[in-house]
């Protein structure tokens, strides 16, 4: 389509494959919090179990507590949350195809990289608040 053709377009109508690229960005972005989601859910009760039986002195630090409770929480109604989390990133999706051309990759490009950069920083601190007590108990053995 010549650049005089694609002109005389109206603003709302856009190739199948730039709609289908937008509706995959977002897509995208909502994957990324799949990770986080998953070492939540699967990952950090096991820890808690563990934290459980080897008796840590002073307690659990306040960031290790806060992610099992995290943990759990989402255990209970993980299916639930990933049913609104996957309805809300299909509409979100569906938008981003629907909206003017130049918003749908803006909005798309920026929510794929928000949702890069909070899905690793999720993750980034759920490992380090599951290693804290790890340090800990090495002292422990340690010294003791």
């Amino acid at each position: 389509m010549t650049a005089d053709a694609a002109a005389s377009l109206p603003d709302g109508i856009r190739s199948k494959a730039s709609r289908l690229a937008a509706g995959v960005l977002v897509a995208a972005g909502g994957v990324c919090w799949l990770a986080p989601l998953f070492v939540l859910v699967a990952i950090v009760p096991r820890f808690g179990e563990i934290f459980e039986k080897s008796g840590i002195e002073g307690g659990l630090p306040g960031a290790t507590a806060f992610a099992l409770g995290i943990g759990s929480a989402l255990g209970e109604v993980g299916l639930w949350i990933l049913a609104l989390w996957l309805v809300l990133v299909l509409a979100l999706a569906a938008a981003a195809a629907l909206a003017p051309w130049r918003l749908m990759v803006c909005v798309s490009a920026i929510l794929l990289g928000l949702c890069f950069v909070g899905s690793v920083a999720a993750t980034t601190a759920t490992v380090v608040a599951l290693f804290l007590p790890m340090a800990q108990l090495m002292q422990q053995v340690g010294s003791g």
